[in-house]
């Protein structure tokens, strides 16, 4: 009878700690969704801001194009500021590219945090199953301290019994 108790104590201890492990896994999911919503909507604000600065960078490069066309049709003077022009086309282009390697990496982290996301669903449902699992456990645990407090009024009307 001792060791049924036992046992039930052992499983209601145990049914504990699957209980916090299922809850502490459930605060970090929440913990991690909610940093993973702030991670993803910090990188669609900077891949915005890359759409406009490469929409911006565009309008430059098509300003310099044709500020060189102007300054081919005149003189050597006008050939200085053609040169001056494709310098800075060059390096409107050269930011383009470095823009484009910018948004290449903003949707790369948009892809690892969505996997992080998936990730963070599939623990939940796995913690979601082990909580069940606590549970039916707890509900196992509880019939047997049931019947083991039925067993025990019974003999305590036994031994009431033998004892009047």
């Amino acid at each position: 009878m001792m060791t049924r108790c036992n046992q039930a104590q052992e499983l209601l201890q145990h049914t504990k700690e699957k209980l916090a492990t299922a809850q502490a896994l459930a605060d970090q999911y929440k913990s991690e969704r909610a940093l993973d919503h702030q991670l993803l909507q910090a990188t669609e604000i900077e891949r915005d801001k890359a759409q406009n600065l490469l929409q911006h960078m565009q309008e430059e490069l098509a300003t310099a194009q044709v500020l060189s066309s102007q300054y081919e049709s005149e003189g050597a003077l006008d050939r200085q500021l053609l040169q001056a022009a494709e310098a800075e086309r060059d390096k409107a282009w050269e930011l383009l590219q470095n823009t484009h390697e910018e948004l290449a990496t903003a949707q790369a982290l948009v892809d690892h945090y969505k996997s992080e996301v998936d990730l963070n669903r599939k623990n939940l449902q796995e913690a979601k199953i082990e909580c069940s699992e606590a549970r039916k456990s707890f509900e196992c645990f509880r019939s047997s301290l049931s019947k083991a407090y039925d067993e025990i009024a019974e003999l305590k009307t036994i031994v009431f019994n033998i004892l009047v």
